[in-house]
């Protein structure tokens, strides 16, 4: 099956590239790696390829220390690159520029956002998990219309998370009933999707313990929960994320690439060789 996908895929390749402006998008449960994966994925490609690759943290700062406010524009300017880098990761919802990106967003991609507000889920979800929700889409919507309406168009980026892995807003561990597939499909069709599409994979007692010993803790919907509901938002979320990657699977727009993520170090190698394959065509 992971044979006749790749070849699906190769066959795919010609329709898409050359091209210039390539997102690459990691998704996957909660603590399965994707942050860490995307981080070191970006250095080992630069090393041989200086600058080609980002990060959305590079982008975001590269493209606030010309358009963002003024006062944030010169602080910008004037800080260390690892300084610049902590400092505008604070300035997100803050400035202007990223509010004007943000109606942007929605003026072109309203439609994924309208399928989850018109969904069965958005009705039996408190408001407190719906503001979770919306401000999390709406703040990734903006950085991604920031990035896409300033970046270079040489430059690729690697998002850690990003329209495909928020579709996650459709997925309540507080909630019994079966996944809105309909409304998923839909959503889908309605966003900006990624050239490459990686889906790490991990099981779920492993994304549990990376998720519980982590720095930054569980993610936001899961805050305060014990672990019989975390475990049941997992389980929720591991048929979730193989429905998904069944739909990708049959997009002939999309490069899908698959990796179990035992051993880190492998998985970043594996994962450098082909997007240097495919980017290089």
């Amino acid at each position: 099956m992971e044979s006749e996908n790749m070849a699906k895929n190769e066959q795919s390749l010609p329709n898409i590239y050359p091209q210039k402006g390539m997102r690459v998008e990691l998704i996957g449960l909660p603590g399965a790696g994707k942050s860490h994966i995307q981080k070191y994925l970006v250095k080992a490609l630069n090393l041989s390829d200086r600058k080609r690759f980002m990060s959305p943290d590079e982008a975001f700062l590269q493209i606030s220390k010309n358009k963002i406010d003024r006062v944030y524009r010169f602080l910008l300017n004037c800080l260390p690159h690892s300084m610049g880098l902590i400092f505008s990761q604070k300035l997100i919802n803050r400035s202007y520029m990223q509010y004007d990106a943000q109606n942007r967003f929605l003026a072109k991609w309203g439609k994924a956002f309208e399928t989850y507000l018109s969904s069965p889920m958005f009705d039996q979800m408190t408001v407190e998990d719906r503001e979770i929700r919306i401000s999390a889409f709406l703040n990734t919507g903006a950085i991604f219309e920031c990035i896409y309406g300033s970046i270079p168009e040489d430059k690729i980026i690697l998002f850690d998370e990003l329209f495909v892995q928020k579709s996650f807003i459709f997925v309540s561990h507080l909630i019994d009933c079966d996944i809105d597939k309909s409304g998923l499909y839909r959503y889908l069709e309605n966003i900006p999707l990624s050239d490459i599409v990686i889906h790490v994979k991990a099981d779920i007692n492993t994304c549990y313990d990376r998720m519980l010993s982590r720095e930054r803790g569980v993610i936001q919907i899961l805050k305060d929960s014990g672990q019989e509901d975390i475990m049941k938002f997992f389980k929720t979320a591991e048929v979730y994320i193989n429905t998904i990657v069944n739909w990708l699977k049959n997009r002939k727009n999309i490069i899908l690439l698959e990796i179990d993520n035992f051993e880190v170090d492998e998985a970043i190698k594996k994962l450098e060789i082909q997007i240097r394959e495919i980017t290089d065509k």
